[in-house]
């Protein structure tokens, strides 16, 4: 923080920003000189252990939820067909299952949407928002861009059911 930062410019017009972390508020009020500092390395001069900290308890819930996500999965409607009102039941089935359509979650952030003996790949994410958990499906289809992804709120789960809708709290 440095409050007698030099002036590089005067004008009529200023932006001001409050600069909020944790408990401690940044003010900057005026056009100070930043030695052509750029949003991103001011960025990453304030927050880069707070972003690292976030990015380890990310990971650390990813792999939390794929231990619980993996495996196959069979849905009471099509997961990649599913309306913005319905809501997808998802039922953990056995890896020795023959049945015909299902979604495996097969490794760490990869999906098979199996229909029928056609396979789907798709790289998925997990978000988290505040107390939501989001998932997402890359806009790409067996590696080639498709025109959508898809993106799904995790509404209730658990080691052997899950339900997901595509409403937005």
């Amino acid at each position: 923080k440095n409050d007698n930062c030099a002036e590089k410019q005067v004008s009529s017009y200023v932006q001001y920003y409050n600069i909020s972390k944790d408990i401690e508020t940044i003010e900057i009020r005026r056009f100070c000189d930043w030695k052509n500092l750029k949003f991103f390395d001011i960025k990453h001069l304030i927050f880069e252990k707070y972003l690292k900290l976030l990015e380890a308890k990310k990971d650390s819930l990813n792999l939390e939820y794929f231990k619980m996500l993996k495996g196959k999965w069979q849905e009471n409607t099509p997961l990649d067909k599913l309306s913005l009102t319905a809501v997808c039941s998802l039922t953990k089935i056995d890896q020795g299952s023959d049945t015909k359509e299902f979604i495996e979650f097969s490794e760490l952030n990869k999906i098979v949407i199996v229909r029928n003996d056609r396979k789907i790949y798709y790289n998925y994410n997990l978000e988290f928002e505040g107390n939501n958990t989001y998932l997402s499906l890359d806009p790409y289809q067996n590696g080639v861009e498709f025109i959508y992804g898809h993106s799904f709120l995790i509404n209730k789960s658990d080691n052997n059911k899950m339900k997901l809708s595509r409403g937005f709290p």
